[in-house]
Formats: C-alpha cells, sequence, structure tokens
C-alpha cells in the first residue's frame, strides 16, 4: 500500500521527538544565543527522549519494536 510508507511505529514517532529536541536544542544555541541553565535542562530533556525511545518504547509500549 503507497501509505504505509507513512505509518510510524511508536518507535519512529518517538526517535523523530528525540529529533526534534536536538533540533531545537540546536537552534535556540546558534540562533538565539541560549547558554547555560536553559540549554543544560534542553539537553536533559532531550537525553531523557532518548532513554524513553531506547527502554520506555520497548517495555511499556505496544508495537512492531516492543519486546513484552
Amino acid at each position: 500500500m503507497p501509505g504505509d510508507l507513512l505509518e510510524l511505529g511508536p518507535k519512529e514517532t518517538w526517535s523523530l521527538i528525540t529529533w526534534f529536541i536536538y533540533a531545537a536544542f540546536l537552534h535556540a544555541r546558534f540562533t538565539r544565543d541560549w547558554r547555560g541553565r536553559k540549554t543544560a535542562i534542553l539537553s536533559i530533556v532531550g537525553f531523557v527522549a532518548v532513554l524513553f525511545t531506547y527502554f520506555g518504547v520497548n517495555y511499556l509500549l505496544s508495537g512492531l519494536h516492543s519486546y513484552l
């Protein structure tokens, strides 16, 4: 089916969310001159998204890439 390519599972969706968080981090650093506490918080949020993409999607959500 042509539309199957655009159907993303939970792993792909959370991976895309992680990419958006880190893109916002880089955008804030280079265009808004964010430094210090703001960028630290945004990078921690990005790392939490990475952890959720790896562990949360695999063990908490059902889908193609779940282990349970």
